[in-house]
């Protein structure tokens, strides 16, 4: 029995607090009051994806926390985002039995609570317990879609294999849990068997192939003219091989020759510059020229 539902909004800094009493709940309010939205809230603490969830109520909402009683034991799930925890109230003193990120941890913990054991699989072979949007998909209807996909308002269910057909009877309680765990051994027997199907698929094809390239061999005239074509392709690679060392070794020494011829270039080209400022030099003086380093006169002609 649920009896309690609290919404807290750090953005806003506020809280909600919805309390329920024993039997028929009745929650009364015109529209965009945030009626469905109290509902939707419910089923998203205990790990239930709505369908449809108003932009402001999820934007603001970051945690919520849902106190209700199984039995004579009394529990608090809280959830923030992803995580999810799980308290039990034993003499107003709560206790943490399991904090988690992971979803199916958690639900097996829900599961293990309200002693329900419906094994199911997923479609990539993976087996576990109902969760909780396949367990409580009946009690849940949308008012905009609802009516018309009756038990199919919670989105995170389509990765189950086959969930919607062997949900039904569980829940109605036509069929129960012996018959499931059957189930899944069967759908784990069947994938088992669609893998080596695939793997005999797989060795077949590499079996023809190998066939093929046998028949292949087996039309070549003889080994010892594949022997001779190998021998003379490796003769002729060695031959290339060494054209290539030769090559290489001209293009080193003409990059020497090339590196070398630079050099001498750039000092006539240097001692032109020199030249051409010392006749200058020679065209503004008179007669005679005076060396600036030894002081000996020399004919300016």
């Amino acid at each position: 029995m649920i009896r309690k539902l609290i919404v807290i909004s750090q953005s806003e800094s506020r809280s909600l607090e919805v309390p329920f009493e024993k039997g028929l709940n009745i929650i009364l309010g015109g529209n965009k009051t945030g009626k469905s939205s109290i509902i939707k809230s419910i089923f998203t603490t205990l790990g239930c994806e709505c369908k449809r969830v108003e932009a402001d109520w999820k934007k603001l909402v970051s945690t919520y926390l849902l106190f209700f009683k199984y039995g004579e034991r009394q529990f608090c799930i809280v959830r923030q985002d992803k995580k999810f925890q799980i308290f039990e109230n034993i003499n107003n003193d709560f206790s943490c039995i399991i904090e988690t990120n992971a979803f199916h941890e958690y639900s097996n913990c829900l599961m293990d609570i309200l002693e329900i054991k419906m094994p199911c699989i997923s479609k990539d072979g993976k087996q576990f317990n109902i969760t909780p949007p396949l367990l409580f998909r009946f009690q849940y209807i949308d008012q905009d879609e609802g009516w018309s996909k009756i038990a199919d308002s919670f989105k995170n269910v389509a990765y189950i294999k086959d969930w919607k057909a062997n949900t039904n009877k569980y829940v109605c309680g036509y069929l129960d849990d012996s018959y499931y765990a059957l189930q899944a051994q069967k759908a784990e027997h069947i994938l088992e068997k669609d893998d080596k199907k695939k793997e005999l698929n797989y060795n077949q094809s590499f079996v023809s192939r190998i066939t093929s390239t046998l028949t292949q061999i087996e039309n070549i005239e003889s080994v010892e003219e594949v022997t001779t074509d190998i021998e003379s392709l490796l003769a002729k690679a060695e031959e290339l091989r060494k054209m290539q060392f030769s090559y290489n070794a001209e293009m080193t020494v003409l990059e020497n020759d090339i590196y070398i011829n630079q050099h001498k270039l750039h000092i006539v080209e240097h001692n032109l510059i020199e030249t051409k400022k010392d006749i200058e030099y020679a065209m503004t003086q008179e007669d005679e020229l005076i060396c600036p380093f030894c002081g000996t006169i020399y004919s300016n002609g």
